[in-house]
C-alpha cells in the first residue's frame, strides 16, 4: 500500500466490522501500550482454510489500514500460510522506528488468535 492507500483504508475499511462476530472460529485482541491502539481479529475458518477475516478497534492510520489489508491477502489462505504472513511486505513506503509497532500489531494479533499457544 501506498500513502494515499493507506488513507483511503483507513477513511473506508473494507474489512472493519463485527460482521462474523459469534461465528468466528478463531478470535483475539491486542493492544499497543505505547500508543493505545487497540485491536481485534475475528477469524472464520474451516478445514483449515481461512473463509472470513474481519477486523475491529480504536487505530491509528496505519494500524488500521494494515489490518485491513491483512485480512483482504489471508482469507483462502490455510491457517499456516497466514500466520507467515509479513506484515512490512503489505506496506509500500518507508515506516520509521517507532511506528514499526502501527505495522506488527494486526500480524501479532492474528497469529496469537490462529495460535493461542506458540506456533
Amino acid at each position: 500500500m501506498d500513502q494515499d492507500e493507506i488513507v483511503e483504508r483507513y477513511q473506508q475499511p473494507l474489512y472493519k466490522a463485527q460482521t462474523i462476530g459469534n461465528l468466528c472460529s478463531h478470535r483475539a485482541s491486542r493492544e499497543n501500550s505505547l500508543c493505545g491502539d487497540e485491536i481485534t481479529m475475528l477469524i472464520f475458518a474451516e478445514n483449515g482454510i481461512i473463509g472470513e477475516a474481519r477486523w475491529d478497534g480504536n487505530a491509528c492510520c496505519l494500524t488500521s489500514a494494515v489490518a485491513d489489508a491483512l485480512c483482504e491477502r489471508i482469507i483462502g489462505l490455510p491457517l499456516a500460510e497466514a500466520v507467515a504472513v509479513v506484515p512490512f511486505t503489505l506496506v509500500d513506503i518507508d515506516i520509521s522506528l517507532n511506528r514499526r509497532s502501527c505495522v506488527t500489531l494486526p500480524s501479532e494479533t492474528l497469529r496469537e488468535a490462529l495460535c493461542p499457544r506458540d506456533c
